[in-house]
Parts: structure tokens; sequence; C-alpha cells
């Protein structure tokens, strides 16, 4: 039985450098060194190429919003205090697509976001995309400190 108080944990051990980049404040996604594509989720072989030659650097945390819901219930005991959450799809300038947390500053299709990782609890990356032009994650805190 899982602990409510800690966040679900299903990640591949690729995502120890993606956690280990978010815990140092930098935002590291894998580069395959042949064809240069941007990889994400963490994987073995380039999407693109399939070479297994990807070095993990400092990429662009720039995107564009390019879906957003609100969330009022969720299959995750961790989160059902935590409700409504503001979830959405990123393009990030660099290539790929993920998930984020979205600020309420966001939460608009289109908008120009900045990505950050941070440490939740159980110390697995979590995603979240504000406002390019602030700087403040302040608002996030509830979802990977409580």
């Amino acid at each position: 039985m899982s602990d409510k108080s800690r966040p679900p944990v299903n990640r591949s051990r690729l995502w120890r450098h993606v956690n280990a980049a978010a815990a140092e404040g930098v935002f590291k996604l894998q580069v395959c060194d042949a064809c240069h594509k941007v990889q994400y989720p963490p994987r073995e072989f380039c999407s693109g190429c399939l070479s297994d030659a990807l070095t993990w650097e400092p990429v662009s945390a720039g995107g564009t919003a390019l879906s957003w819901t609100r969330s009022h219930s969720s299959v995750s005991r961790f989160f059902k205090d935590k409700l409504p959450l503001h979830v959405g799809i990123i393009k990030l300038d660099c290539g790929p697509v993920l998930f984020a947390h979205l600020s309420m500053d966001s939460l608009q299709t289109g908008a120009r976001v900045q990505i950050m990782g941070r440490p939740d609890k159980s110390g697995q990356t979590v995603f979240f995309a504000r406002p390019a032009d602030t700087g403040t994650a302040d608002e996030f805190s509830m979802i990977i400190k409580e």
C-alpha cells in the first residue's frame, strides 16, 4: 500500500539524470551525438536515427503551451488534497513535447512558458511551466513539498 504523503514513483533508471539536473536547477535532456535530436522522455536509443550515443546536455527550457486542462479529480491519493491541478502539454523550443503543471498565468493555449524541473518529496522530477517572463515557482510548492 502506498503512503499518501509521498507522490507516486514509476520512472525508468534513466530518470536519475533528469533528477540530478533538477536538483542542481538545470534543465538537461538527452541529445543525440549523431543527429543532434533532443530526446524526451529519456530513452536508450535516439528516436530519430536509432543511435545509442546520447549525451545529457543543458537545453533551452523555453516552449509554448499547446493545450491545458484543469483536473478536479485524481486516482492518486497524493494529489486528491491538491486539486484542482492545472496541467498542460508544452512544445519545447528544442523539439520534444512534455507534460507539465501550469502556473495560473500560463493557462492559455499559445502562451510562451519556461519549464522548470523540481524534485518532489520522493526525489523524482516534476516539470512546471511558468510564463517566460517571470522567475518564481512559489505557487508550485504545495505540489512538491506537502
